[in-house]
Formats: C-alpha cells, structure tokens, sequence
C-alpha cells in the first residue's frame, strides 16, 4: 500500500533491500548513505517486517535514529504487527528512542491486533507538532 499511495501522490520511493541471506536484517547504513539526495525526505520501515516477520533490534533502530537526524529526515515505521514477537524477542518502538521527538513518525492499526485485517482502523503517531498539525489537514481523508 506505501508504494502505491506514494506513487498517486508523485512521491518516488527508493527501495534499501534487505536480503534472505542476512535474514532480511537491515541493510549496512552505508546502503542507505548512498541513496539519500537533498530530495530525501524520509526512511520507512516495517517493524516486524511484512511478510518477513524480521524484528529490528535496538541496535538497529538506534543505527536508523542517527541517519535520519545526521540528515533531518523523518524515520516512519509502521509498528502494527509489534505485538508480534516470537521466541523471547522485545520489540524497540523508534518512539522510544531519545532525541528523535521530531523525526519519528509511527503508524499503528487494531486491525491486524484483533483480527479485523479488512477493517482500516489505525492512527499515526508522532511528537512533531508541526507534521501532526499537517497530518490533520488532512485527516478527513
């Protein structure tokens, strides 16, 4: 869905592949270095990832938290399936991250938590007063 709602909105996305041989952990920042352009706006990530099932670990999300501030990009991470973690694994929410207030963008859902994966119920999260106050101009829509 991310991939088509960025392309109707002229939004091109610049994939950063994970791959099955690393267990589709996330790729070196230096993959992401490459790819960043002044047109850059921010890093999207699923956390678990869909279909994967792959859980950044803290480690990780601190490595995207200093990219995206090293720049001033957002770090949008779609979190629905947090509560998915299996074997002893924690999920670390890029909103636990300190100093990345204004960066991090969270997108939750009840949909896939209760079962309900045709009902569209979720929110967007983040302390950016000014991204909030634009997200609402738009959230008839």
């Amino acid at each position: 869905n991310y991939n088509g709602f960025a392309t109707a909105s002229g939004v091109t996305v610049v994939p950063v592949k994970s791959k099955i041989e690393d267990s589709f952990a996330l790729p070196s920042i230096s993959e992401f270095e490459k790819l960043i352009t002044p047109n850059t706006k921010a890093i999207l990530i699923c956390n678990p990832g869909n279909p994967t099932g792959y859980l950044y670990s803290k480690e990780e999300i601190d490595q995207l938290a200093a990219i995206v501030k090293k720049h001033d990009l957002f770090l949008v991470a779609d979190e629905v399936y947090r509560e998915f973690a299996y074997d002893g694994a924690k999920h670390f929410s890029i909103m636990s991250v300190p100093g990345l207030e204004q960066n991090a963008i969270m997108i939750d859902s009840v949909s896939k938590r209760y079962s309900m994966c045709g009902a569209r119920i979720g929110c967007v999260v983040s302390k950016n007063k000014e991204f909030m106050a634009t997200a609402m101009k738009f959230a008839q829509a």
